[in-house]
């Protein structure tokens, strides 16, 4: 009996082993850089959910198409790139990143923060594998960012239109004293 609970212990931990994101030398990208730069975001863009959101798109998918390059095993959102699987995933990610982020924060503040944690970041990952990474995240930051630049986002209105109020037979309408209306038809 306990020889079978120490083999379905064995077992569990080897597969959370074999399924963990990050061991010991692997510089795959885990949640956590991700996270970071969601979070430096998030506490250095203020003001309209409409800018927000744009500002989260574009950080998210140079994140993700970044690691995509390096990784190659899904299909990116927009940048095509293939790029060396030497090369760190994580500075992938945390370069482009720091660089979109640049591209959407002008605060003094928010720039030397951004600056501090690609730094803290970076210094984790191996000379070549962090030089390579950097290559791809700057690469895929710059491309998302150009595609964005005459995107409409400056003349957008965020606003949605007003909606006509329906005059079909058995819709309610909004009235003018606000209460509702209404009529028998028959």
């Amino acid at each position: 009996r306990s020889n079978h609970w120490l083999a379905v212990a064995a077992m569990l931990f080897t597969s959370i082993l074999a399924t963990s994101p990050i061991v010991a030398g692997d510089h795959r990208p885990g949640s956590e850089v991700i996270v970071e730069w969601n979070s430096l975001l998030q506490q250095f863009q203020a003001g309209q959910p409409f800018p927000q959101s744009r500002g989260y798109a574009m950080l998210h998918v140079a994140m993700a198409d970044a690691v995509i390059a390096i990784d190659g095993k899904y299909e990116p959102f927009q940048i095509r790139m293939r790029a060396s699987s030497a090369a760190s995933a994580e500075a992938a990610a945390a370069q482009a990143g720091h660089d979109v982020f640049f591209a959407l924060i002008v605060s003094p503040e928010g720039r030397a923060a951004a600056d501090t944690a690609l730094l803290a970041r970076l210094e984790r990952i191996p000379p070549a594998a962090r030089w390579r990474g950097t290559e791809v995240g700057r690469k895929v930051a710059a491309e998302i960012i150009a595609s964005r630049q005459n995107d409409g986002y400056a003349t957008a209105n965020p606003q949605p239109p007003t909606l006509a109020a329906s005059t079909l037979p058995g819709i309610w309408r909004p009235t003018a004293s606000g209460a509702y209306q209404h009529s028998n038809m028959g």
